[in-house]
């Protein structure tokens, strides 16, 4: 993309600094530096991910958690995993009217290596208690501040209602409010249980069945339907598409 746009830029540092601000860390991946020299004349060496961190379970912290998809080919709906209280000014700033939380109030967030297993986690992820546990309140008013529309659709991780037709009907007048407001950013803990209801939202406003749920959610990296480490939970999702599209 930036480098399309050549004329307007001047040096390999903007390249960059324009990729970071879009969260691609060109300097880490040799063939990119390689590729952005020959363009330059700049003779800069590959250095090591400033970006991603190590999360405690082995997760890869941006890629899995921070990093925005456009969701079931539409420009109003994107999915990330958990923001961060630091990001809610930039969020606003490009273009985001509303903010839909799917987390369930009072869950375990994030902890890196470094942290402690147990106590206070200082990862700006609306972590308000001794616990470290995500608190929706500190959320809202983080994003009403902000000047975007903030809703909460609680799903339980592993809860008995989470993937049923009847929560879905529920939380359906709220996610076509949502959608009224403009471009909607939605988030749970790792992006997993939001994907699943806005692409099934997304399919069942254009009539669309299972096959291209599964297909739009396989585009960012969920696959629930994989036949060889499919969970049990990504079997209850392919139940609720199926519950909910009726094909």
């Amino acid at each position: 993309m930036y480098l399309y746009t050549k004329k307007l830029i001047h040096s390999a540092d903007e390249i960059y600094s324009n990729g970071l601000n879009l969260g691609f860390d060109y300097r880490s991946n040799a063939d990119v530096v390689a590729f952005i020299n020959s363009i330059t004349g700049s003779q800069d060496d590959v250095h090591s991910e400033i970006i991603e961190q190590t999360l405690a379970n082995g997760e890869a912290s941006y890629k899995s958690f921070y990093w925005p998809h456009r969701t079931g080919e539409s420009d109003l709906w994107y999915n990330i995993g958990q923001i961060l209280d630091t990001q809610l000014a930039a969020i606003s700033l490009n273009g985001y009217k509303s903010i839909i939380s799917f987390r369930d109030n009072g869950e375990a967030t994030n902890r890196l290596p470094s942290d402690s297993s147990t106590g206070p986690v200082a990862n700006n992820e609306f972590s308000n208690d001794v616990d470290g546990n995500y608190a929706v309140s500190a959320e809202q008013a983080g994003v009403l501040a902000a000047g975007m529309a903030f809703f909460h659709l609680p799903l339980t991780s592993g809860g008995t209602t989470t993937w049923t037709a009847e929560q879905f009907y529920q939380y359906l007048p709220v996610l076509k409010e949502a959608e009224a407001l403009g471009p909607v950013l939605t988030h749970c803990a790792s992006g997993y249980r939001s994907t699943a209801y806005v692409v099934a939202y997304l399919a069942f406003q254009s009539s669309r069945c299972t096959d291209w749920a599964l297909q739009q959610s396989a585009y960012i990296g969920l696959v629930y339907n994989s036949s060889t480490a499919q969970s049990s939970t990504d079997i209850q999702v392919v139940e609720f598409f199926y519950q909910v599209l009726k094909c």
